[in-house]
C-alpha cells in the first residue's frame, strides 16, 4: 500500500516537472520570436544607416542635385563612391542637409546599439551566463529533465 502511494506521488511529480519544462520551452520560443523581431529591426536600421552614409558622401563629393540622380541607381552609387571626389563648393542648403544626415546617422547608430544589447540580453537569458549565479532557460530545462529522469528511476526501484 505504501509503495503504491509513493509511486502515485512520484508520477504526479513527473507530470508537474514536465509541465514546468513545457512552460519554459514556451517562454524560450517567445524569446526567440522577440529576438527575431529585434534582429529584423536591427538589419533594416543598418541598411538605412548605409543608405544615409552613401547619400551624405555623394552630396559631399558632387552636390545634392547629382547625388539625388545617383541615388536612383544603386550601381552608379557604388561607382561614384569609388571615384575620386570632385572639388565643389557646397551651398548652405547642402551643408544643412549633410548636418541633418549626420544627426540621423548618429541616432540610428544608437538605435542599433540598443537593439544589439537587447538581443544579447535575450541570448543570455536563454543560453547564459547570467549574473549572480542564476540559471538560464536552457539550464533550467535541462535540470528539470534530469529531475524527471531521476523520478522515473525512483519509480522503477519501488
Amino acid at each position: 500500500m505504501f509503495k503504491y502511494t509513493q509511486k502515485k506521488h512520484y508520477k504526479a511529480k513527473i507530470l508537474v516537472t514536465q509541465k514546468k519544462v513545457w512552460d519554459l520551452e514556451f517562454l524560450k520560443d517567445q524569446y526567440l520570436l522577440m529576438r527575431e523581431g529585434f534582429r529584423n529591426e536591427y538589419d533594416s536600421t543598418k541598411e538605412r544607416i548605409d543608405a544615409l552614409v552613401s547619400y551624405k558622401d555623394l552630396i559631399t563629393r558632387m552636390g545634392m542635385e547629382k547625388a539625388k540622380e545617383m541615388m536612383k541607381n544603386p550601381e552608379k552609387v557604388h561607382e561614384a563612391l569609388r571615384d575620386k571626389a570632385e572639388n565643389i563648393q557646397l551651398s548652405q542648403e547642402e551643408r544643412d542637409t549633410i548636418e541633418t544626415l549626420e544627426k540621423d546617422i548618429k541616432a540610428k547608430t544608437e538605435d542599433t546599439e540598443r537593439l544589439k544589447k537587447q538581443m544579447e540580453t535575450l541570448d543570455m537569458q536563454m543560453e547564459g551566463p547570467l549574473p549572480a549565479g542564476q540559471n538560464c532557460l536552457n539550464e533550467q530545462i535541462e535540470g528539470l529533465r534530469t529531475i524527471g529522469g531521476l523520478l522515473k528511476d525512483k519509480i522503477k526501484k519501488l
